[in-house]
């Protein structure tokens, strides 16, 4: 009876990971690459590293951790990649995975105050998922359907998606999981298929008129066929400061689920950071606002970021994305142009 339970934990687990899957593509606040692949290397002036860790539910053994490599570069005006490499583990399963990205930009629109591209991307990503059960029997019980040993298989899936930008504008859709659940790990008809998501997203910048303060709204509304929607309002502000090389900046995010009625509240997070020349670092604390955070606590993430092969404004005062308006001569009121 025991190693029946330990099995629907190892199951259960299965099925949260399969969930890690989404918080991957949450990170779009940070590089957006990595929900839609149309934005891999959009930033032609810099080219990024960055590095997330993340824990959550602090008191449970067992309890999930996520890292994140990622790295985005524009090859040339029109092409761009973006990869990122992933290891997540979450009880007694775990999954590593690889990503890689490819984007390509056509430039619509090239007037003086009106600038407007439009970016088709598409992902490959590769990934191994394995289930431990080498310790299901330590009590010296047995169960058939328990191998006893570490389950694992692959699968291969893919991602695409369409962005389109003007001026200090843009807006995008992206869609997951095209092929479905490919890994041989789940090929069993008892298991959940995994659907296609569908990500609708859009923002702007903008500076304030009498602060050295900028700012970045962006929403996005996430669903499936299995009416697992959502909504997030996210706001980023960055302020250089009297020292060239320091720049401080946050993050602020809201997100709601909207499967039935008005939906139910799900998570805020709030991340402060700094970028000090090149490097970037940030530390976000994630406060669930469903009934589980009574039970699991909440979560923790840091972010280290690296900037190198810059061509504007090597110090980072002004972010990327004004970067590159500020360079084909765009900026809002109050950010000077490039002369």
């Amino acid at each position: 009876m025991k190693s029946i339970l330990v099995l629907l934990i190892a199951l259960l687990s299965s099925n949260l990971i399969l969930a890690q899957d989404h918080y991957i593509t949450n990170l779009y606040e940070y590089e957006l690459f990595l929900m839609n692949p149309a934005a891999a290397g959009g930033s032609k002036n810099c080219s990024q590293v960055n590095v997330f860790n993340q824990k959550q539910w602090f008191d449970m053994e067992g309890s999930p951790t996520t890292q994140i490599l990622s790295f985005q570069t524009g090859l040339t005006s029109q092409f761009g990649i973006g990869t990122y490499i992933y290891n997540d583990k979450n009880g007694y399963t775990s999954e590593i995975g690889l990503q890689q990205s490819f984007s390509y930009e056509i430039k619509l629109q090239d007037q003086l105050k009106r600038k407007s591209y439009l970016s088709f991307g598409l992902s490959i990503n590769a990934e191994q998922v394995k289930i431990d059960e080498s310790t299901f029997y330590a009590d010296g019980s047995y169960d058939p359907i328990v191998s006893g040993g570490i389950e694992s298989g692959w699968g291969l899936n893919a991602n695409t998606g369409l962005l389109f930008k003007y001026n200090h504008y843009h807006i995008g859709v992206a869609l997951t999981n095209l092929l479905g659940q490919t890994n041989t790990i789940f090929d069993d008809s008892s298991e959940d298929s995994e659907t296609t998501d569908f990500h609708f997203h859009g923002g702007t910048w903008f500076k304030l008129a009498s602060r050295d303060l900028y700012v970045y709204p962006e929403l996005m509304y996430r669903f499936n066929s299995l009416s697992d929607s959502r909504f997030d309002i996210n706001m980023k502000f960055k302020m250089p400061t009297y020292n060239d090389n320091l720049t401080l900046w946050s993050l602020v995010c809201y997100r709601r689920n909207m499967v039935s009625g008005y939906g139910k509240d799900l998570s805020a997070s709030f991340t402060m950071g700094v970028n000090v020349s090149k490097l970037s670092f940030g530390i976000e604390y994630n406060q669930s606002l469903s009934g589980s955070s009574s039970y699991y606590g909440n979560a923790y993430q840091a972010i280290l970021g690296y900037r190198f092969n810059c061509k504007e404004n090597k110090n980072g005062r002004v972010p990327c994305s004004f970067q590159d308006l500020i360079y084909h001569g765009i900026a809002p009121h109050g950010v000077k142009k490039k002369r």
